[in-house]
């Protein structure tokens, strides 16, 4: 990581060397750092996870904590090739006690993980 967070060469790197088939990453705001990845890096990450058929969990349960500056954009908005899960929260805008969030990705990941659930 460095000032702006996740280093695509060094991710690049990183399957090159390790093949993982999943990326979980808080892109905006991360925790612990507060640090948001620019939209640049964002779409690098998406085009990785499909070049590399890697599965990106996006969890960006921060985007609209935003006071000030340029919405960016989710990596999920860059995939073209349904590599990308998009995780989301109400329990950070509305209440904290509310556990209820969001899955958006493609048919056959939500399908797998609903049979997870029961």
């Amino acid at each position: 990581m460095d000032e702006h967070g996740l280093i695509v060469e060094d991710l690049e790197a990183k399957i090159k060397e390790h093949n993982p088939k999943m990326l979980y990453t808080i892109p905006t705001f991360q925790n612990p750092t507060g640090r948001t990845l620019p939209v640049d890096r964002r779409q690098k990450v998406a085009e990785l996870a499909s070049q590399n058929n890697l599965i990106v969990l996006e969890d960006d349960p921060y985007c609209d904590l935003r006071y000030k500056g340029e919405v960016v954009p989710n990596i999920k908005m860059f995939d073209k090739t349904g590599h990308v899960v998009l995780l989301n929260s109400f329990a950070k805008i509305i209440s904290p006690g509310l556990r209820v969030g969001t899955i958006l990705a493609e048919t056959e990941i939500i399908q797998k993980l609903a049979v997870a659930k029961q």
